[in-house]
Order: C-alpha cells, then sequence, then structure tokens
C-alpha cells in the first residue's frame, strides 16, 4: 500500500516520471482488483489495450475472467496480436499526460496515437481517476 500511495502522491503533484512506470502499472491493477467500484467497471470487459512505448517494453491490459464475480484486470509485457485499442507514445509522455505534468494540446499529434476503439482507452483513463480519487 506504501507503494501506491506513492504513485497516487506523484499522480495528484504531476510528478509521475518514466521511472515510475512499473510502480504505477503495479498500483493500478492492485487498486483495480481489490475495489468493488472498479470491479464493476470491468465486469465483462474482454478487451485488450496495448502500449507501445519507443524507449521502455510494451505492455498490455486485459481482464482474466470478465464474466466472474470477480473480473481480474492484469498488465503483461508484450505485445498481443489485433489489439481493441493500441497507444503509440514514448514513456514520458504517456507518464506526463497521466499525471497532468503535459498537456495533450502541447504535443505533435505523431507523438500520441490512439489506434482502434477510443472506448477502451477511456476506460483505462477511468480506472486511473478512480485510482486517484477514491485512494488520495
Amino acid at each position: 500500500m506504501e507503494d501506491v500511495q506513492d504513485i497516487i502522491s506523484k499522480l495528484s503533484n504531476h510528478e509521475l516520471m518514466k521511472e515510475d512506470l512499473e510502480g504505477f502499472l503495479n498500483s493500478l491493477t492492485w487498486y483495480v482488483n481489490q475495489s468493488g467500484f472498479a470491479e464493476d467497471e470491468i465486469y465483462g470487459w474482454n478487451k485488450q489495450v496495448q502500449f507501445i512505448l519507443e524507449d521502455s517494453e510494451d505492455f498490455f491490459f486485459s481482464v482474466k475472467e470478465p464474466l466472474s464475480d470477480h473480473p481480474v484486470l492484469t498488465v503483461n509485457y508484450g505485445s498481443v496480436k489485433s489489439p481493441h485499442t493500441m497507444i503509440k507514445t514514448d514513456t514520458d509522455i504517456l507518464m506526463g499526460l497521466l499525471c497532468r505534468r503535459i498537456r495533450y494540446s502541447s504535443l505533435n499529434p505523431e507523438s500520441y496515437v490512439v489506434e482502434g476503439d477510443f472506448f477502451n482507452y477511456q476506460l483505462f483513463l477511468i480506472l486511473m481517476n478512480m485510482m486517484l480519487y477514491e485512494l488520495k
């Protein structure tokens, strides 16, 4: 929980950096998998959101047993074949956007690309914001 609080603090203070990626991913999956509110959001969600990062290992989110009483959000390193949504960027831009240290409007559009079903990307952001506000 201490690591999660550190990530929450960095999110709140616009200080999330490239080196915080693994801690952020671990914190998000921990939160979603213990929160009844977040569990409701991922119930029935049988999609993958792939992150292609120029300077870090690629990863994707998926849900194990999406129709069970307790679906489980997982983060997997590597690539998934035919993801529903794909985000292409670098780690610093991703982390900067997540903690609002960087504004999307200030970016070159080619430096942060979302392809596919935009709803899946929005679900990722909803889960992150739920974590931030529920644990803050």
